[in-house]
C-alpha cells in the first residue's frame, strides 16, 4: 500500500490511517509512510479527517511527533470550522499521544470557553 499512497485523497489517507489503528495489527512501516505522505497534504484535509487522523496515530500508539506537529499548525488557524466533536477527539488525541501542542490545546480550550459563554448568552436571552 506505501508506494500507493501518493493516489490516496486525504479522505482516502485518514481512513487508511484509521481502520490501521483500530485493527491492533501493527503495521509501523506503513504508518510511517502515511504520516510522510499525509505531513505536506494537511491542507486538503477537512477539520474531520485532521481530528481523525490525530487520533489514528495516538490510538496505534504510533509515534509521529512531525505529523503531530504539522496538523496542530494546520488545525490552529481552523479551529473556528470544527465543530464540538472534532475539538474534543483533537484534544484526545495529543493526550493520548502525550504530545506537547500548547498552542493548539490552548486555543482548543479558548474556542470551547468562548463557545460555553455564547451558548450561555444566547440561554439567558432566551429565558428573558
Amino acid at each position: 500500500a506505501a508506494p500507493r499512497l501518493p493516489r490516496f485523497s486525504a479522505r482516502g489517507l485518514a481512513t487508511l490511517a484509521i481502520a490501521f489503528s483500530r485493527a491492533g495489527q501493527p503495521a509501523p512501516a506503513l504508518l510511517d509512510a502515511l504520516a510522510a505522505e499525509a505531513a505536506p497534504r494537511l491542507r486538503e484535509f477537512s477539520t474531520h479527517e485532521l481530528a481523525n487522523l490525530a487520533a489514528a496515530f495516538a490510538t496505534a500508539g504510533h509515534a509521529a511527533p512531525a505529523l503531530l506537529d504539522e496538523i496542530a499548525i494546520e488545525a490552529a488557524p481552523r479551529l473556528h470550522e470544527f465543530d464540538s466533536e472534532q475539538l474534543r477527539i483533537t484534544a484526545r488525541a495529543y493526550a493520548t499521544a502525550g504530545h506537547a501542542a500548547p498552542a493548539l490545546l490552548g486555543a482548543i480550550a479558548a474556542s470551547i470557553a468562548a463557545s460555553e459563554r455564547r451558548g450561555g448568552q444566547q440561554h439567558s436571552e432566551a429565558a428573558a
